[in-house]
């Protein structure tokens, strides 16, 4: 029995970590920005600097978490498919070409919600739960 009782709260945060890894991510864009959803492949392509304009013709300004945070790596892993060291040789390169540069980058959520808010032109990826009603969800990750 005293085993059993020793275990609860080993089993009860596992199952709290696999609950909040499963956690949704949101790509956002400001709540006056005419885009109402976004597709994965315009997704990708914006942050890759790829694609410089929202459908439209707004120009976008993608930005991202600092490296090591799970929404940053949940992003990159399921919608652009490259891992923190692809992502700094694809922007190496960028840059040395001169084609491109990579997203303004942020310590945390709340700085890229507020920057999204404050830019119609922004687009950023956050906790799902993380938004607020100045800004909009384009496009979610599950």
């Amino acid at each position: 029995m005293k085993k059993l009782i020793l275990l609860i709260p080993i089993f009860l945060s596992i199952m709290f970590f696999s609950a909040s890894s499963l956690a949704e991510v949101a790509v956002i864009v400001n709540a006056n920005n005419p885009i109402n959803k976004l597709s994965k492949t315009e997704v990708k392509r914006l942050f890759l600097g790829k694609l410089k304009r929202f459908p439209g013709g707004a120009k976008a300004q993608p930005l991202d978490l600092r490296v090591g945070t799970k929404e940053r790596s949940t992003f990159y892993s399921k919608v652009v498919r490259k891992s923190d060291a692809q992502l700094k040789s694809y922007w190496s390169t960028m840059i040395f070409s001169g084609r491109g540069v990579p997203p303004k980058e942020f310590n945390d959520v709340a700085e890229a919600v507020e920057w999204v808010a404050k830019n119609k032109n922004a687009i950023a990826y956050i906790p799902a739960g993380a938004a607020t009603s100045k800004v909009k969800a384009v496009f979610t990750i599950n």
